[in-house]
C-alpha cells in the first residue's frame, strides 16, 4: 500500500499543478480544462485503492470522534515530530509540513466535520475540483485588480484542499498519528472551501 499512498500524494501535486495551468490558461483554456479533468481522473482511481479506501473508512471515524470532543489537545511534540518525518519520507516537502500546526487550529473552530469517510474525501476533492474551474471561467471576467485578488484565493483554496487530503491519506499507516492528522486536514480543507466558494459547511 505504501507504494500506491506514495504515487497518490504526487498525483495530488500533479492535480495542483494542473489547476495553476487552467487559471493561467496555458497552452489554452480548453485544453487546460481537459487536462485538469484527466488528472483529476488519475487522482481518483489511485484513491479508490482498496486498501487505502479500506484503511480509511477504518480510521477516519475515530479521527472525526477525536475532534468531537469539548476539548482538543494540540499534538506533543513527540506526535508532531512524528507526523513532520512521516511526511517528509512520503515526498511532502518543507512548506507542506509548515502548513500542520495552523491547518490544526483551523480545526478548532468546525463544529461538524464533512469528511466522514473514503467516499466523502473523494467527493470533496471532486467539488473542489468543479468549484475551481467554475471559480477560475468567472474570475476571467472581472476588472483586473478584482481578478489578480480572486484568482490568489483560489490558488490558496487548492492548495489548502490537497494538502488537507494528503494529510488525511498519508496517515492511513500510522493510526496512532491519524486523529491529528485527520484534524489539520479537515482544517485545511474547510478554509479551502472558504476560500473557493465564499463558505463551507458547519
Amino acid at each position: 500500500m505504501q507504494d500506491n499512498l506514495r504515487n497518490l500524494l504526487t498525483q495530488f501535486k500533479r492535480l495542483g499543478r494542473a489547476h495553476d495551468r487552467l487559471a493561467k490558461a496555458v497552452p489554452d483554456p480548453a485544453s487546460a480544462a481537459t487536462d485538469a479533468d484527466q488528472e483529476l481522473v488519475k487522482t481518483l482511481s489511485l484513491l479508490r485503492d482498496p486498501a487505502v479506501r479500506q484503511a480509511l473508512d477504518e480510521l477516519i471515524p475515530s479521527g472525526r470522534e477525536s475532534l468531537s470532543g469539548t476539548s482538543q489537545e494540540p499534538p506533543s511534540k513527540e506526535e508532531f515530530d512524528a507526523e513532520i518525518a512521516l511526511l517528509r519520507r512520503l515526498g511532502l516537502k518543507q512548506e507542506d509540513t509548515d502548513r500542520l500546526s495552523s491547518a490544526f487550529q483551523r480545526s478548532k473552530s468546525i463544529t461538524t466535520q464533512t469528511i466522514k469517510n473514503a467516499e466523502d474525501l473523494e467527493q470533496t476533492i471532486v467539488k473542489v475540483h468543479e468549484s475551481v474551474k467554475i471559480e477560475i471561467e468567472l474570475s476571467r471576467t472581472l476588472p483586473r485588480k478584482e481578478k489578480k485578488k480572486r484568482k490568489r484565493q483560489i490558488a490558496q483554496g487548492i492548495t489548502s484542499a490537497l494538502f488537507g487530503s494528503g494529510v488525511i491519506v498519508a496517515d492511513v499507516y500510522a493510526p496512532p498519528l491519524f486523529a491529528f492528522s485527520y484534524a489539520a486536514g479537515a482544517g485545511a480543507i474547510h478554509q479551502a472551501l472558504r476560500d473557493l466558494i465564499g463558505a463551507a459547511p458547519e
